[in-house]
């Protein structure tokens, strides 16, 4: 498990970080949600053109026992870097 001190001193990669969060809830918010037809249609690497509001909505998914492992907590930012990691895996890109 990487930590929040691992990521800030670049032991891990953005994407590496936030992909130990990605749980069932993550994958099905990301598929059913926000749609692959929308992931695919996005021309922004980092999703930006997907309306913020419906990343946001997902606030909460993320597994508390898990974040507290990796000294991080529940806040949006993290809730979005999660689903967003989770949707470029789905798109092939990182």
């Amino acid at each position: 498990m990487f930590t929040r001190k691992d990521y800030m001193n670049n032991i891990c990669t953005h994407e590496e970080f936030y992909a130990q969060f990605i749980n069932s809830s993550v994958k099905s918010y990301v598929e059913d949600v926000i749609g692959l037809n929308q992931i695919l249609k996005s021309t922004d690497e980092h999703l930006n053109d997907i309306p913020l509001v419906l990343w946001d909505r997902a606030h909460g998914i993320l597994d508390n026992k898990t974040l507290k492992s990796a000294n991080c907590c529940q806040s949006f930012s993290n809730t979005v870097c999660t689903l967003k990691t989770y949707a470029k895996q789905l798109r092939g890109t990182k």
